[in-house]
């Protein structure tokens, strides 16, 4: 799989999300802050991974997020 300049691999990503442990982190972090999540995922989206990470920063915080990102290998 091809990675962008910053280590980010959509395909990696879209698998991990399609995973239950991804599932309840977006719907978590969606309760957070749902305007954030969008924004991030804008920002992605447009290839400013940077934007996205500090956006996301504040919500991956908690207890619950750390869990299922271990989960997922993070």
């Amino acid at each position: 799989m091809q990675k962008n300049p910053q280590g980010f691999d959509p395909q990696e990503i879209k698998r991990l999300a399609a995973t239950a442990a991804g599932q309840q982190l977006m719907a978590l972090l969606s309760a957070q802050d749902p305007t954030a999540i969008q924004s991030a995922v804008a920002q992605a989206a447009a290839g400013n991974m940077d934007s996205a990470k500090n956006i996301l920063q504040p919500l991956l915080s908690s207890e619950d997020i750390q869990k299922l990102i271990k989960q997922l290998g993070g």
